[in-house]
């Protein structure tokens, strides 16, 4: 049987930093917001440029500790064309951050990784895109890749996630162990 893993998930245990509960700055955006937010924005690159699509899915099968994994999510936009692509990930903000979160970006350089491994533009573009809820203003993250380094990095990631996932693993059976002592 083959498990579903996010993309989200993945970065979320993989890419955060800080601290276990860092300080929120402002409310959080109501999901609603956010899924009204992303429409308009997928809408206005729809209109914009015939290279994009929008919710596009993403994934691949990886074994962690004996069982096989589906690493699957959608990317919010993407554009291609014959020299690159670029892969868009939109996150909907009340206040313009200065500096891009690291699970926010980590999700966007999986999914790069994904993209990488099954097409073959040489030059991959992550664009991570905060959007301010009420006039919808933008504040752009870009990172460049090659397609060779988009797959290490989604390499890297898994491997991290192995390895913590191997190390709780031994910390369980350590614990029985010592729970199954007289």
């Amino acid at each position: 049987m083959i498990r579903d893993f996010s993309v989200r998930r993945l970065a979320e245990f993989a890419c955060r930093s800080g601290d276990l509960y860092p300080p929120r700055s402002g409310v959080p955006v109501d999901a609603e917001d956010g899924i009204r937010v992303q429409k308009e924005v997928q809408a206005q690159r729809s209109r914009s440029s015939s290279n994009y699509r929008k919710e596009v899915s993403l994934g691949t099968e990886f074994n962690l500790l004996g069982v096989t994994k589906m690493l699957k999510g959608r990317a919010d936009g993407l554009f291609v064309d014959d020299c690159e692509a670029v892969i868009e990930e939109y996150k909907c903000t009340n206040e313009l951050p200065s500096e891009p979160g690291p699970v926010d970006m980590g999700q966007a350089l999986i999914y790069a990784g994904l993209w990488a491994l099954d097409n073959d533009q040489e030059q991959i573009n992550v664009r991570l895109v905060y959007v301010n809820r009420d006039d919808l203003g933008e504040v752009a993250f870009v990172q460049s890749f090659d397609r060779a380094q988009a797959i290490l990095i989604l390499t890297l990631v898994l491997t991290c996630y192995e390895v913590r996932m191997r190390r709780h693993q031994t910390r369980v059976a350590a614990r029985q162990l010592k729970l199954c002592r007289p």
